[in-house]
């Protein structure tokens, strides 16, 4: 009984996390976004995330600079490409397939009025049907963005910009709550770590 308790307030804390970081992020950009422009820039982040083609987009465009710089396929572009592979489909697998079917947590947009409708008078969302817990788009950007900037730790601010405008965007759009999102980003970078950590011990996985 107190574990059930635990978990109600628990979960309440979540939403009403989730309903004070859309807030802040709505009052930060009315001033010069409009709503309008606001749900058209987070739809196109969001649609960003929908599968992992802006990172395999990412990888093909530094493979070709590596290509015209140093002519060839060396063993980094080889251990570039196996390790962003096996780091994604690790993430998407985990995240997608065991965990949402796991826990089975209902996305906030097919349960809570105030999370699913977050422009005035707007009356329909379009709400996932799969489970909401932990967000996929977060995993997989957070695992992609790791093992890039491990690649290319340059531009690594860049690619963690992107997967954290993807990552905010679901909670924006109402598809998730903030706790899927921070869980989903953790699982990512974790995935990655961990995978890095193995490979390095065949050398295939050194930047």
């Amino acid at each position: 009984m107190l574990f059930y308790y635990w978990l109600l307030a628990f979960i309440r804390f979540d939403e009403e996390i989730t309903l004070l970081l859309r807030r802040k992020i709505y009052d930060l950009l009315i001033p010069i976004v409009r709503q309008k422009i606001q749900l058209d820039m987070f739809g196109f982040f969001s649609f960003l995330g929908n599968s992992a083609f802006i990172w395999i987009l990412i990888v093909v465009l530094l493979l070709i600079f590596e290509e015209r710089k140093n002519p060839g396929i060396s063993k980094r572009d080889i251990a570039f490409v196996t390790t962003f592979i096996l780091c994604v489909s690790t993430a998407i697998i985990t995240a997608q397939i065991v965990v949402k079917n796991l826990v089975k947590r209902p996305r906030p947009c097919s349960l809570n009025f105030r999370l699913a409708f977050y422009l005035p008078g707007r009356r329909e969302t379009n709400c996932p049907k799969d489970f909401s817990f932990p967000s996929s788009h977060a995993t997989i950007a957070f695992a992609a963005t790791t093992v890039i900037s491990a690649f290319d730790k340059k531009r690594r601010w860049f690619y963690y910009l992107i997967a954290v405008l993807i990552s905010l965007s679901r909670i924006y759009l109402g598809y998730h709550y903030f706790l899927d999102v921070v869980v989903g980003a953790f699982l990512g970078w974790t995935i990655s770590k961990t995978m890095f950590y193995q490979l390095r011990k065949t050398s295939l996985g050194r930047p």
